[in-house]
């Protein structure tokens, strides 16, 4: 095999791999040694830098192939665990809010204003809001109270329908740290949809606010 052959065939397969200019330049150096020792020391000390610059060349290969599913491996594992982390938290504030659902304490405010209620919860460290895809059907609003969720103060906003069915939306303040994952409808996302003890339970974001409903059981 030609001096030439050599680092062509070198340079092909690191190419493969996406080697930096700086790797490539390398390699160059160590073959420009390589004919300087052939022409200097004879056919002996070629073959120490041939072996040398193999060697390089096997680390370097190695390095990028490690390297990268490394980064990949990395990168898919965190992914993972986010995704698990989401499925748990949506999992706690669906049996969380379908609890307090199903408790029905007594109203703490009475009233089918939305008005009223935002003026009744003060005590909340943001507004609460009237949602855009949230519509019970055949369903009033006849008041709300405190509750939290995750350990974060919210309103609980209650409806009922003509057959005395519950409908219960809850509010609370969007906390980065807390509710990782939720799905913005702002942004065309869908809420996420769980069903706790028979009772369907949407999640998502919308206006900053993180917000659960629970419908009674079909």
């Amino acid at each position: 095999m030609t001096d030439k052959t050599l680092k062509e065939a070198i340079q092909d397969q690191y190419k493969a791999v996406q080697l930096t200019d700086d790797q490539l330049n390398q390699l160059d150096q160590l073959q420009a040694k390589h004919q300087v020792n052939k022409q200097v020391s004879g056919k002996k000390s070629s073959i120490n830098y041939y072996g040398l610059a193999a060697a390089i060349t096997v680390t370097l290969l190695l390095g990028l192939m490690f390297g990268s599913q490394f980064t990949t491996f990395n990168s898919d594992s965190q992914d993972t665990i986010a995704q698990g982390e989401s499925s748990d938290l949506f999992r706690r504030v669906a049996e969380e809010v379908t609890l307090n659902h199903r408790k029905l304490r007594p109203l703490e405010v009475t009233t089918n204003s939305f008005d009223e209620i935002r003026g009744y919860f003060t005590q909340l460290d943001f507004r609460p809001s009237s949602s855009n895809i949230f519509n019970p059907k055949d369903s009033t609003l006849i008041g709300g109270r405190y509750c939290s969720i995750e350990g974060i103060t919210a309103a609980q906003i209650r409806y009922q329908n003509s057959a005395g069915e519950m409908t219960t939306l809850y509010e609370t303040a969007y906390k980065p740290s807390v509710f990782k994952g939720f799905p913005n409808v702002d942004q065309g996302k869908q809420p996420i949809i769980q069903y706790t003890d028979g009772y369907k339970v949407s999640l998502w974001m919308e206006k900053g606010l993180i917000m659960a409903a629970v419908t009674a059981p079909e």
